[in-house]
């Protein structure tokens, strides 16, 4: 994948590693929200907010190691990484015919690169159809860097992280949730059995825990991710042809 960048606040740290820290840590958040005091309220929220961004920090390095780690494992279940599944012509990840077009522009933009001209081909010598496919995969993400140029390469890149990333917290997404909503259930309890009335948050805070731990266990899947890297390598594979044509514009000026 495209490689991140190093500053910890740039659109791609915010939403492929802190979003997914933040949707762990958010049940807790409410729940703690829940039980303050009533007349320390803004300072409750106000410290749960503060202690939420020290733990989300770390949770979003953690989920990044979790994700890269855990992403090993998937390309080998998926037959390998998703940009050099794209460029063969066996998982039909990209129409053949663009595919076509996509191995002439690399074969243009890298001479030395060795494709292979049909899936016939790639069969027969399926060893060095994957080296070939590996190091024209290295060479497309360091030419798509320019986010303004590929905006649509960068943007399912970040999808794609998001996502990789989140799942890989899933234990510990399912854990906030089993540990917030008994905790808001036993608050509203208390409150009932002193005649008290619940309030919106106690109902907010179970309903979201119900609905993100429904989430964990149904959406958030590796099929789900899959899908996301899928989408990530086809538009990473087209942009061979941006960037012959790009190659050809140049050459003759």
């Amino acid at each position: 994948m495209i490689r991140e960048m190093a500053s910890p606040l740039d659109g791609y740290s915010l939403k492929a590693r802190y979003l997914p820290a933040l949707i762990v840590m958010l049940p807790l958040w409410l729940a703690f929200a829940v039980w303050f005091p009533p007349d320390k309220q803004f300072l409750g929220v106000f410290a749960s907010a503060g202690v939420t961004l020290v733990l989300s920090t770390l949770l979003a390095q953690l989920g990044r190691d979790a994700g890269k780690a855990r992403q090993k494992a998937l390309f080998v279940e998926w037959g390998g990484p998703p940009s050099m599944r794209a460029l063969s012509y066996q998982t039909g990840i990209v129409n053949p015919v663009t595919l076509a077009r996509c191995h002439a522009a690399l074969r243009t933009l890298v001479p030395t690169l060795e494709l292979p001209e049909n899936e016939l081909a790639e069969k027969d010598n399926w060893d060095s159809a994957k080296k070939n496919y590996e190091s024209a995969s290295d060479y497309l993400r360091e030419a798509t860097r320019d986010k303004a140029t590929f905006r649509l390469v960068y943007a399912e890149n970040v999808n794609y992280g998001f996502r990789r990333n989140l799942w890989a917290m899933k234990p510990g997404g399912i854990g906030t949730c089993l540990i917030a909503l008994p905790a808001v259930i036993a608050h509203a309890s208390m409150r009932d059995l002193a005649k008290e009335g619940l309030t919106g948050i106690d109902a907010a805070s179970a309903l979201l825990a119900v609905v993100l731990f429904t989430f964990w266990c149904l959406r958030f899947t590796k099929s789900w991710v899959k899908i996301s890297a899928d989408e990530y390598s086809s538009r990473l594979i087209a942009s061979a042809e941006v960037l012959a044509t790009k190659s050809s514009k140049t050459a003759k000026e």
